[in-house]
């Protein structure tokens, strides 16, 4: 009965792994078209930014110049805002290059490496299982496949380890 139940959950354990890692790849590219939204997104508004700074004779740069430069608080922080808008829109569009041309076997690493917390909160909310038949779905799925055996192994050693150190008889001395 406890070898049919090992097995069991043994496969259990293999099977969900490997259905787990078989998304990475699927989650990847939604994740990359929620950075390209952002992405797209940010450049539009700094574009209007652009066009009432060109309308004054201005650059980008000379307007967040002037704002941080300004005695009003208020216009200050306007200043500190486009600053961060033009920095995040340069690391979007860096992170986009870096997923878009990264080799399909260390892409889920560069995505870890770089992830961005909303951004994976916003795809995680919208996100769309697949199944996915490519090469790469079914490479990570073999990983994951071996990621859940080798899980159940651990989890069973531990409580194998834990029943041992409990059961095992303490001596007492007279």
């Amino acid at each position: 009965m406890w070898k049919w139940l090992d097995r069991v959950i043994d496969r259990f354990f293999a099977v969900a792994g490997a259905l787990l890692f078989s998304q990475l790849p699927s989650f990847i590219l939604q994740y990359r078209q929620y950075l390209a939204g952002a992405r797209a997104e940010l450049q539009a508004q700094l574009q209007q930014v652009e066009q009432v700074a060109h309308a004054n004779g201005k650059t980008v740069g000379q307007l967040i110049e002037k704002f941080s430069q300004s005695s009003d608080v208020d216009v200050q922080g306007q200043g500190t805002v486009l600053h961060e808008m033009l920095h995040r829109l340069q690391y979007l569009s860096d992170l986009m290059e870096q997923l878009s041309s990264a080799n399909w076997m260390i892409r889920p690493f560069v995505f870890i490496r770089h992830l961005q917390r909303d951004l994976f909160e916003g795809t995680l909310a919208h996100y769309q299982p697949t199944v996915n038949f490519t090469f790469e779905g079914l490479f990570w799925a073999f990983v994951g496949l071996f990621f859940g055996f080798l899980t159940y192994a651990l989890i069973k050693s531990l409580f194998r380890a834990l029943f041992r150190l409990f059961r095992t008889p303490t001596k007492s001395t007279n």
